[in-house]
């Protein structure tokens, strides 16, 4: 079933539905320009999926999953090289439990971002692309809370850096001598 829901014209929702008439997939132009470029998918009339073209190239570029109606997953692909950037799990309540990211834009997630209730509470990151974490930051109330960095790969830590309640760093300890104190 198309529909023009804002009545300029043109279709911009196509309805798909099952042998039974249920909804199975609902496409969406949603800025107008004659293409779809957002697409949900139904299972038993509960959302399931949603695929969406945010940069309106014709190409999906993010994905959401969804469990019994609530989104358990988001995925993100680079606008420009497809390749997936960034993946969001969800707990029960849709707050987000764990965040991968990949911030060289090299195919692998170098920095993970760890949830409790939907906070910030700590991050590692793979600075130096060894594939191993050497970075590691805790958080109170999404604001850092303190730094920890291996900065030379040999398994300890070289600087640590405590921050304040506003976030901003208040103190810094350097391993200046590699000999594993500050």
């Amino acid at each position: 079933m198309e529909k023009d829901t804002n009545n300029d014209g043109r279709t911009d929702q196509v309805a798909h539905f099952d042998h039974k008439n249920r909804l199975i997939k609902l496409e969406i132009d949603s800025n107008a320009d004659g293409i779809m470029d957002r697409f949900q998918y139904y299972s038993d009339e509960v959302i399931s999926k949603i695929e969406t073209d945010r940069n309106h190239d014709q190409k999906v570029d993010t994905r959401d999953l969804f469990e019994n109606g609530k989104r358990i997953r988001h995925e993100r692909a680079d606008e420009d090289t497809g390749r997936l950037e960034l993946i969001i799990l969800f707990d029960s309540e849709e707050r987000p439990l764990e965040m991968q990211r990949d911030t060289t834009s090299d195919s692998r997630f170098d920095t993970l971002y760890y949830f409790q209730e939907g906070k910030l509470v700590r991050s590692t990151k793979d600075a130096n692309g060894d594939g191993k974490a050497n970075v590691w930051q805790t958080y109170k109330d999404d604001t850092p809370l303190e730094r920890r960095t291996d900065d030379n790969g040999d398994g300890k830590i070289d600087s640590i850096v405590l921050y304040d309640d506003e976030g901003l760093p208040k103190r810094s300890l350097h391993d200046l001598d590699g000999d594993g104190f500050m």
